[in-house]
């Protein structure tokens, strides 16, 4: 009898019956018991390489622009925000509370053909977009190639 069984991503019955034990897990959980300014809020982000720059997209919706901060020291890209906790009115009932609060920083290492001095950035429906051009040196390079006839 063999011990290893060979899996391909197609292959999901294990799947559910691994989701439903994770529900249970965590179904007689009370809401209370989570403290929502301990938890780490990491939003998602999205790094492409385009011929001529890197883009990087970083998900930081109810954020002002002017909360963020984009650092790049050498090789390694900082964006860090705090979200303040909103006022909260003493006297509503709320039923469940599960937005994180804090300060929060993520960093990239990027490539060293970035160049560092001329990020650009833009904010856009709660999407902050970085633009770090490439070095001139690292860009692809066409060459032409003269067809000579004979």
């Amino acid at each position: 009898m063999s011990l290893l069984t060979r899996w391909t991503l197609n292959d999901q019955a294990g799947f559910p019956s691994l989701f439903r034990e994770m529900d249970s897990l965590f179904r007689g959980v009370e809401p209370k018991a989570y403290d929502n300014t301990m938890k780490l809020f990491s939003p998602d982000a999205d790094i492409v390489e385009k011929e001529n720059a890197f883009e990087v997209k970083v998900d930081l919706p109810g954020t002002k622009p002017e909360e963020i901060q984009v650092k790049l020291e050498g090789d390694t890209l900082t964006v860090s925000v705090e979200r303040k906790q909103e006022k909260t009115d003493e006297k509503a009932n709320y039923l469940r509370t599960e937005r994180s609060y804090g300060l929060f920083a993520r960093s990239f290492v990027l490539p060293q053909s970035v160049v560092g001095t001329s990020p650009e950035a833009s904010y856009e429906h709660g999407v902050l977009t970085l633009t770090l051009p490439k070095r001139e040196d690292t860009k692809p390079k066409t060459v032409q190639v003269k067809v000579l006839a004979k």
